[in-house]
């Protein structure tokens, strides 16, 4: 019969230690659980702000073509204005001489 109980006692006592170590397992399960939902809730807002900040850059990007659009048009309106304005002068000059008989 002692060494029932005595086996009973080693028995219990493995039981304990195995729910001792089960619940260790657990804290540290619960521990990496929360680390994980933290890094995943950060890699979130910063995949969130590099969206915006590829948002803005497209934005941007858009706008200085369109400008440079503009500039390119200007460029062509000056570089017509300058022929004209040539052409006006040779005009001018050939057209203001005296005329050979």
């Amino acid at each position: 019969m002692e060494t029932q109980i005595n086996r009973l006692k080693e028995a219990i006592e493995k039981m304990s230690e195995e729910c001792e170590s089960l619940r260790n397992k657990e804290a540290l399960s619960q521990d990496e659980s929360r680390k994980l939902q933290r890094q995943l809730r950060e890699l979130r807002e910063d995949n969130s702000t590099v969206q915006q900040k590829e948002m803005e850059a497209v934005a941007k990007k858009n706008e200085l073509e369109k400008q440079l659009e503009l500039v390119e048009a200007e460029n062509i309106l000056v570089i017509i204005i300058s022929h004209f304005h040539c052409m006006y002068y040779v005009i001018k000059i050939y057209t203001s001489r005296p005329k050979m008989i």
